[in-house]
């Protein structure tokens, strides 16, 4: 997974990269990666949501079809899993 990441976050673009990899390794606060690359805060607040929101995209499409071969859908237990959570909401109500 590490490598996953390490590749998602080497593609966003630099000016995105930078305030991200300050924020999220190296746990800068906003305001000091504002002064260190002498932007407004909330420029750096605004670079920070885009990055997570590509990181997100990129991740998506790097595991589209992982996380169903991992979570295979099984329609017999999800039906049992659903009707004792139905029935254990039905009991509770007649209490």
């Amino acid at each position: 997974m590490s490598g996953i990441l390490e590749v998602v976050v080497a593609g966003l673009p630099p000016a995105l990269r930078l305030p991200f990899v300050l924020h999220e390794v190296e746990e800068m606060k906003i305001r000091d990666i504002a002064g260190d690359l002498s932007l407004n805060p909330i420029t750096v607040k605004t670079r920070l949501f885009r990055a997570r929101r590509q990181l997100r995209a990129a991740l998506e499409q790097k595991l589209q079809g992982e996380f169903s071969s991992i979570f295979p859908f099984n329609g017999a237990c999800c039906a049992h899993m659903a009707d004792t959570v139905i029935a254990r909401l039905v009991s509770k109500d007649e209490l």
